[in-house]
């Protein structure tokens, strides 16, 4: 513990030598972010040190944003959500999580991506394509139709997470979803694909963590989803996305 609190007064004490941004510096990002995170698990009730780690985590978000590493941004953002909702363990995002995450942070995540990616992603962006596509905000996870999934694959044809071309090798039928790796690479190479299709990582993330249960059946989370699998497309990004419109993004 004394090790730990030494090396946060010396992040405190000299932020410009500790200023992972620079060149030639000798402690990293990561670096700084995991003597902020023993703390925190030695320590949960300590709000500075909390707070240190939130504002660490926007920087390292603003860092990769600026230097256009939009895969690290994606799953730096994801974190970022999971820390200021104090959901780092269990690792994901629920919906009452999400309706209660704070209006300045979600404001402050979008400005960062917005003003660092010339408009082209950011959750303000993906609201306006949300909405563009006919699909709804503020609705009832029961209340989810296949309406609701079929506009959700024209927002996701609309940002690029969805080709039509692509090919199902099991059933040799053609469409689907990328891969989130081949998502971010086609994002990276062409600056004219996927507007709006990033921040992603948090809700992909939680249909895989869904997908890889040992206990997953199509109908496992009933009628919260609409009885069928397909209604998780989207419905962690129409919760975000509801937020968004509440929040005057």
């Amino acid at each position: 513990m004394a090790s730990y609190t030494q090396a946060f007064n010396i992040l405190k004490k000299h932020p410009n030598e500790t200023d992972f941004t620079k060149d030639n510096q000798l402690l990293t990002g990561e670096n700084i972010e995991s003597v902020y995170r023993s703390l925190v698990n030695l320590n949960p009730q300590d709000k500075e040190v909390r707070a240190s780690l939130t504002e660490h985590l926007y920087a390292q978000l603003e860092y990769f944003l600026k230097a256009k590493n939009w895969e690290a941004a994606d799953r730096k953002t994801y974190q970022l959500m999971l820390n200021i909702v104090k959901r780092e363990e269990p690792r994901h995002l629920g919906y009452d999580d999400i309706n209660r995450f704070s209006c300045p942070n979600l404001q402050r995540i979008d400005k960062l991506w917005v003003s660092n990616s010339d408009k082209r992603f950011g959750f303000s962006v993906q609201k306006e394509i949300w909405i563009s596509t006919k699909s709804r905000l503020g609705i009832k996870l029961s209340d989810l139709t296949d309406k609701d999934y079929e506009n959700y694959l024209r927002f996701a044809r609309a940002v690029g997470r969805y080709d039509d071309k692509l090919e199902d090798s099991t059933s040799r039928s053609r469409g689907g979803f990328v891969s989130y790796a081949e998502y971010v690479k086609r994002i990276k190479e062409n600056p004219e694909v996927g507007r709006g299709g990033v921040p992603y990582y948090y809700s992909y993330s939680y249909i895989d963590t869904l997908r890889k249960l040992e206990t997953w059946q199509p109908k496992v989370l009933g009628s919260l989803v609409a009885g069928d699998f397909r209604g998780l497309w989207g419905s962690l990004e129409e919760q975000v996305l509801s937020r968004v419109a509440t929040c005057r993004l």
